[in-house]
C-alpha cells in the first residue's frame, strides 16, 4: 500500500511539472523577446539635422531602456525621397519613415490643413494644437486611414520666404519673385495668391537650383536655411511666420501591431521623448539662429502690416474657396477657424 502511494505521488508531481513547463510566460517578463531592427528612412543630411537628432534621442531611450527594439537609420534620401517613403511605408515596403507633414498632402490631401496659415501663430499653440490636441488628433486620424500610425511630432519650424533679389516688406515685392515651394498644393496655391510665381523643386534638387539661379528664392524655416547653408545664395530673408511645419514619425501600423506590446510601449515612449526633446531644442536655439545669420552678412526683414493682414486672408479665403472647402470639409474649416 505504502508502495502505490509512493508511486501515484511520483506520479503526480511529473503531471504537475510538465503542465507548469507548458504554460506561456506572463507578458510582463517571462519570455526573452526577440530583437526587432527596425529601418526608418528620411531626406536630412548630417547628424546636426533635426530630423535625426529625433532618431538619435529615440535610439538612445531604447538603449538606456533596455529595449530589444533598435532603428536603423536610413537617412541622406538613400530610400528615395518623402513621397516614396510614404510610399514604401504604406505599403509596408519599409516599417517607419520620418517626413515634413506637408509632404503628406500627395497621399491625404486633407492633411494640408496642418500648414494652413496662421493656424499656430506662435511655440504655445504648436504644443496645445498640435503635439497635445485636435490637430495631432486629426493627423493621426488621418494617417491610420492609409494603414500608418503617427509617433508623434517635432520641430519643422515657422516659415520664412527668402531669394536673392531683394528685402520683401510689402505684398508687391514678391511680383518679380520665382520662388521654390515644397510640392504642396496648399502651398503653391497661397503663394501664387499672394502675387509670387512659383514652382515646386524636390528638397534634393533645392541647392543646386538656387546655386543656378533657377529661382529666386524659397519658402523655408530659418533652422533648415542655415544649417544648410543657403544664406550663400539667399541674402535676404522676411520672418513672417505665416504657417508652421512639423517632422512626424509614421508607422506602418501592421509592423506597428506585430512588434510584442513591451516593444510598443518602448517604441512609442522613444520617440515621444526624441520628438520632444528635439522640439525644446529647436525652440530654445532660434534665437541665435537668426543672429548668426545676421552677423554673417544676411538682411532680415519685417513684413509690414499689410503683409500680414493679406496673409490671413488669402488663408481664410483659401480654406472657404470650393477647391478646399470639398478637400477639407466644412467641420474641419469650422474648426480651424473658431466658427
Amino acid at each position: 500500500m505504502k508502495k502505490l502511494l509512493s508511486i501515484v505521488l511520483v506520479l503526480a508531481m511529473i503531471f504537475s511539472m510538465a503542465a507548469c513547463g507548458s504554460e506561456k510566460p506572463a507578458a510582463d517578463g517571462g519570455d526573452e523577446l526577440k530583437p526587432v531592427k527596425l529601418t526608418i528612412g528620411n531626406v536630412a543630411v548630417g547628424e546636426d539635422q533635426p530630423y535625426n537628432h529625433v532618431l538619435q534621442y529615440a535610439q538612445e531611450y531604447l538603449t538606456e531602456a533596455g529595449s530589444t527594439v533598435s532603428l536603423d537609420m536610413q537617412t541622406a534620401g538613400v530610400l528615395g525621397g518623402e513621397r516614396e517613403l510614404v510610399e514604401q511605408t504604406i505599403a509596408g515596403t519599409i516599417p517607419m519613415c520620418q517626413i515634413a507633414d506637408m509632404s503628406l498632402s500627395s497621399f491625404i490631401p486633407e492633411a494640408a490643413f496642418v500648414t494652413f496659415p496662421g493656424l499656430m501663430p506662435d511655440y504655445d499653440a504648436v504644443k496645445e494644437l498640435y503635439v497635445n490636441g485636435w490637430v495631432g488628433e486629426n493627423l493621426n486620424n488621418l494617417v491610420a486611414e492609409k494603414g500608418m500610425k503617427l509617433l508623434g511630432v517635432s520641430d519643422n519650424g515657422f516659415r520664412w520666404i527668402t531669394n536673392s533679389k531683394h528685402e520683401v516688406v510689402e505684398p508687391e515685392d514678391l511680383t518679380d519673385l520665382l520662388v521654390r515651394v515644397p510640392e504642396s498644393d496648399i502651398m503653391l496655391d497661397f503663394w501664387a495668391a499672394m502675387g509670387a510665381q512659383t514652382t515646386p523643386i524636390a528638397w534634393g534638387e533645392l541647392a543646386t537650383a538656387l546655386q543656378q539661379g533657377v529661382v529666386d528664392g524659397q519658402e523655408v524655416c530659418p533652422m533648415t536655411f542655415a544649417q544648410y547653408g543657403f544664406q550663400e545664395y539667399n541674402q535676404y530673408g522676411t520672418e513672417i511666420n505665416y504657417a508652421y511645419s512639423a517632422v512626424i514619425c509614421l508607422m506602418n501600423q501592421a509592423a506597428f501591431d506585430a512588434l510584442a506590446p513591451q516593444q510598443q510601449e518602448e517604441l512609442t515612449a522613444a520617440f515621444e521623448y526624441g520628438n520632444a526633446k528635439m522640439m525644446e531644442e529647436a525652440i530654445a536655439g532660434n534665437d541665435a539662429t537668426m543672429q548668426g545669420l545676421i552677423d554673417g552678412g544676411f538682411i532680415l526683414s519685417e513684413p509690414s502690416q499689410a503683409m500680414m493682414d493679406k496673409i490671413a486672408q488669402v488663408g481664410y479665403d483659401l480654406a472657404h474657396s470650393d477647391k478646399w472647402m470639398g478637400i477639407l470639409g466644412e467641420e474641419l474649416v469650422s474648426t480651424m477657424y473658431g466658427e
